[in-house]
């Protein structure tokens, strides 16, 4: 997304240099939003620290508690393991990076690279203590800008930190041996699962069917409908066919009704028709590969084969002609 040099420019280099395109107010807008949505998709700590500067440079003019990207700065502050991106963020939210002393430029004056590299957990620390956090969370509690404090729990911690970064063995031990339970509240937004399967791959199986095994029902209801929704990527998949082979209890409750899997052919199927030639091939080979090994599945392959086989061919149509293995052996089964 970012030239490869910039992460060797200076801060005040890079501004200068996204400084010369003319952009409009709502343009502006969707580039921060752009940003802030590349960072949710990334680790690399340079470029991190890149976009949040962006950000927070496109909206350098106007007072902080104006910036429509505030939430984002302070919940990120707060949850970074980033030494460099915690410091940058600490400095948009003291004010201090708009101040003229000199210690103060330096930070502007370095390189994202230098930044990251020699950031050290006492800057962070003593940059933390110019931070009115009191205010700031009072102020974004008005706006309804963050969680309500009831929410900020166990159960809400393991979203917070499993999108930041990969949850260390001893974290999702501990919180499998607690098995909380979850409720409505603590449902996680489809970009939430995406980015936490993302960082957490190995264990996101496990994690997210200890949750429907031990939470309240409508927690239940509305993961199951946020997992419908996810994006055909090879890890996405990957994550819903080991849930999906290993857990025969899991089997029961998400497909009893059969609508999980017809909202999940929904889905795909609307997915691969609205992609492009590339996208198309890549989702229709991965989504086909997905219903080939749920097949396997007796009580999933009645509810395909029968009761949504129409949905099915829908699906084999658009995923063409990546899904002609799948759509032989859904006549074989249909035929014997």
């Amino acid at each position: 997304m970012f030239p490869v040099e910039w992460k060797a420019k200076s801060f005040l280099e890079i501004g200068l240099y996204y400084q010369k395109k003319e952009f409009d107010l709502n343009t502006q807008f969707q580039n921060a939003l752009q940003l802030m949505d590349f960072a949710d998709h990334t680790d690399e700590p340079v470029l991190l620290v890149i976009a949040d500067y962006l950000i927070w440079f496109i909206y350098q003019n106007i007072p902080l508690k104006e910036n429509p990207f505030l939430a984002h700065f302070f919940h990120t502050w707060a949850h970074t393991s980033c030494l460099g991106r915690q410091y940058l963020l600490a400095n948009i939210l003291s004010g201090r990076i708009q101040q003229t002393s000199s210690d103060l430029v330096s930070i502007l004056t370095i390189s994202p690279l230098e930044l990251v590299c020699s950031t050290t957990k006492e800057d962070v620390l003593a940059e933390n203590s110019f931070i009115d956090q009191n205010d700031l969370r009072q102020w974004l509690e008005q706006q309804e800008l963050l969680p309500e404090k009831a929410s900020s729990n166990s159960n809400t911690t393991i979203w917070l930190t499993g999108t930041e970064r990969a949850l260390t063995t001893e974290e999702v031990r501990s919180f499998l041996e607690n098995q909380p339970r979850f409720s409505e509240k603590d449902v996680p937004t489809v970009k939430q699962i995406e980015t936490f399967i993302l960082l957490n791959l190995p264990f996101a199986p496990e994690i997210f069917s200890d949750l429907l095994n031990h939470s309240e029902a409508n927690f239940n209801q509305r993961f199951v409908k946020n997992l419908t929704s996810l994006s055909i990527t090879v890890s996405n998949i990957e994550v819903l066919i080991l849930m999906l082979l290993h857990d025969p209890s899991l089997v029961s409750y998400m497909t009893g009704s059969g609508t999980f899997m017809y909202e999940l052919l929904s889905s795909f199927t609307s997915q691969i028709s609205n992609s492009n030639l590339f996208e198309k091939d890549r989702m229709a080979h991965i989504g086909t590969s997905f219903f080939i090994k749920v097949l396997d599945v007796p009580f999933i392959k009645n509810i395909l084969v029968y009761d949504l086989y129409f949905d099915l061919q829908s699906f084999c149509m658009a995923a063409v002609p990546q899904s002609a293995i799948l759509y032989q052996k859904l006549k074989v089964i249909r035929s014997t």
